[in-house]
C-alpha cells in the first residue's frame, strides 16, 4: 500500500510539472499571439504614412503619465517631437538620454495639444489630469456658442505641433460650463496605460491642405 502511495504520488507531481508547463506554453502562445497582431497593425500604419519619417519605439517604463522609451538621441530622438501609435497621438518628447527619452502623455498635466472637434472644426486646448487611476483627458477654452457632443471625435488642429486631423480621442459625458468658455472629457484613442510600442515623428512632410489651414487661420 505504501509503494502504490509514492507512486501515486510520484506520478501526480509530475502531473502537476507537466501541466504548469502547458500553462507556460498556452500563456506564451497567446502573448506571441497579441505582439504579432500590435507588429502587424504598427507595419500598417507605418506603411500607410509615408509623409512622416517615423522611429518605432517599445515602451519600457511607466509612470505618472511618463512614458521611458528604448530610443535617445544617438537614434535621432529630440526633445518636443511628436510620439504617436496607430490609434492616436501619444504624448512629447520631454527629456533625452542617449540611449532613452522620456513621453509625457495626454494623462499628464503638462501635456498640451491645440485640437479640435472633427466634425464641426471647434477649437480648443486638450490637456492631462494628471489622475494615475484614469486615461481621461480635458479639451478646454471651448466657446460657450459651439456645439459639443458626446461621442464626437477629437482631432489635432493645425496649430498643432503634431500633423493636422491625427485622432486624440472622443467626448464622453456632458460639458461643463464656465463663464467664458466650456470645457468637455475626452478619452484618448490610445490608451497611455497600455502602449507597449510607439512611433517618434522625426521628420513630416506637411501636406498642402495642412499648410493651406494654417495660412487661412
Amino acid at each position: 500500500m505504501f509503494t502504490d502511495y509514492d507512486s501515486l504520488r510520484k506520478e501526480l507531481s509530475a502531473f502537476d510539472r507537466k501541466l504548469t508547463e502547458m500553462q507556460q506554453d498556452t500563456s506564451d502562445y497567446y502573448e506571441l499571439r497579441a505582439e504579432n497582431k500590435r507588429l502587424r497593425v504598427m507595419l500598417k500604419f507605418e506603411r500607410e504614412s509615408r509623409q512622416f519619417k517615423l522611429l518605432p519605439a517599445e515602451v519600457i517604463q511607466h509612470s505618472q503619465g511618463v512614458l521611458t522609451i528604448d530610443q535617445g538621441s544617438v537614434h535621432g530622438v529630440r526633445q518636443s517631437m511628436c510620439v504617436v501609435s496607430p490609434e492616436g497621438i501619444i504624448g512629447l518628447v520631454t527629456h533625452v538620454n542617449p540611449l532613452t527619452a522620456n513621453v509625457i502623455t495626454l494623462q499628464n498635466a503638462d501635456c498640451r495639444v491645440d485640437a479640435m472637434i472633427e466634425w464641426n472644426r471647434v477649437r480648443g486646448l486638450v490637456q492631462g489630469t494628471a489622475n494615475d487611476l484614469s486615461s481621461v483627458c480635458a479639451m478646454h477654452y471651448i466657446d460657450l456658442n459651439d456645439e459639443v457632443n458626446a461621442g464626437a471625435l477629437v482631432v489635432t488642429s493645425p496649430d498643432s505641433v503634431f500633423p493636422s486631423g491625427f485622432p486624440i480621442g472622443h467626448i464622453v459625458g456632458t460639458p461643463t460650463r464656465q463663464n467664458l468658455s466650456q470645457s468637455a472629457n475626452i478619452m484618448p484613442a490610445a490608451d497611455p496605460f497600455r502602449v507597449d510600442e510607439v512611433f517618434i515623428l522625426l521628420a513630416i512632410d506637411r501636406d498642402a491642405d495642412d499648410l493651406t489651414a494654417r495660412d487661412t487661420e
